[in-house]
């Protein structure tokens, strides 16, 4: 495992995770990552309390990867649930109306 001791080293890590994904036509991913680097989710969550900013933009890595990934391994509708289980994509599936359109104007006449 990689010594992460700064930020820098920590998106580093991310970077070369990433690379070797692409050359081996893999979607980047957390749980990949962490086997990658061979942490549990423990370390992964204490790095990412000493370091938020680059944890967030790791994330963002991941979420990139996933939205621009051109490999033919992964089929859409798993890359659609990683995209909506991970990211929030899709928003909630589930509507509680009845169907019926309604249309809202929040102007007044005179605009």
């Amino acid at each position: 495992m990689l010594k992460i001791n700064n930020g820098k080293r920590f998106l580093q890590s991310i970077e070369k995770y990433t690379c070797v994904c692409n050359s081996d036509d893999r979607l980047p991913n957390l749980a990949g990552y962490l086997r990658f680097m061979g942490m549990t989710d423990e370390e992964y969550a204490k790095l990412c309390e000493k370091f938020p900013k680059q944890a967030q933009l790791a994330m963002s890595v991941f979420e990139d990867e996933a939205l621009n990934s051109g490999t033919k391994k992964i089929s859409a509708s798993v890359l659609n649930l990683y995209l909506k289980s991970r990211f929030g994509y899709g928003g909630d599936d589930k509507h509680d109306d009845d169907g019926i359109l309604s249309v809202v104007c929040e102007h007044s006449d005179g605009e």
